[in-house]
């Protein structure tokens, strides 16, 4: 009977340190797996290249004291690491973007009205009301450097030197209280270049959100001059 006591202890013993030596190597193993917050870092850059596209809305201010409300698209290639450009946790996107504003403005100003009729010249004052309906259109291309804030690689903060085109488009009339109201509408285009930064949110590996300010300047005519634009965007992402 005592020899058999002293087997069964043996054999418990012996079970237990089996069972400390398996569990100290499956805690070794599990601590060279990815943890979720560095599997949500991989999933949101990927090694490979990949595209995404963005859409939002925009608001946007010139110089010309002009404001106008629209959205804005981006299509954006991720740069590979191969590539040689991409370097420690930043890396880059080169990234097309489109976007459609349109604003009114209007005034009403006193004018001088001059007229002929069989009794000779007449010079009057009246009240004019003028407005006009303007559209901006920027097409940028950018190279945009990302820089993750965290170590999950759900923030990160971007920066996008920009060249490209601004079109202007503006369409307008005078109306007065006599029989010469007047309407006018021209184009105008100049090459444009500026610089943007914002903050991104990847919500998950496909998804992210973002809200960004751009500054813009072009030339467009000689007419009108130099625009200076501040652009204030807030849109969605998609990965693929």
């Amino acid at each position: 009977m005592g020899n058999l006591h002293i087997k069964t202890i043996a054999a418990t013993l012996a079970f237990v340190a089996a069972l400390a030596t398996h569990t100290s190597a499956k805690d070794s193993f599990f601590d060279d797996v990815p943890t979720p917050a560095k599997t949500q870092q991989i999933a949101t850059r990927t090694k490979a290249p990949n595209f995404s596209i963005e859409a939002g809305v925009s608001y946007m201010l010139d110089n010309k004291n002009n404001n106008c409300w629209g959205g804005n698209v981006s299509l954006a290639w991720q740069v590979n690491e191969n590539n040689k450009l991409q370097f420690k946790d930043e890396y880059y996107k080169i990234q097309l973007d489109m976007g459609y504003l349109k604003g009114t403005r209007s005034m009403t100003y006193d004018a001088t009205y001059s007229y002929e009729d069989n009794y000779g010249y007449h010079e009057t004052f009246v009240r004019a009301n003028a407005s006009e309906t303007f559209t901006r259109m920027p097409v940028l291309l950018s190279v945009t450097l990302c820089v993750p804030l965290d170590d999950t690689g759900h923030l990160e903060w971007r920066m996008a030197p920009s060249i490209g085109a601004l079109i202007c488009k503006h369409k307008g009339s005078i109306s007065i209280p006599y029989p010469s109201n007047s309407a006018w509408s021209y184009d105008e285009t100049g090459f444009a270049y500026g610089l943007s930064t914002g903050i991104v949110y990847h919500i998950n590996s496909r998804f992210h959100a973002s809200a960004s300010y751009r500054f813009v300047t072009a030339n467009v005519s000689a007419e009108t001059g130099r625009i200076y634009t501040h652009t204030l965007t807030c849109a969605l992402g998609w990965q693929f």
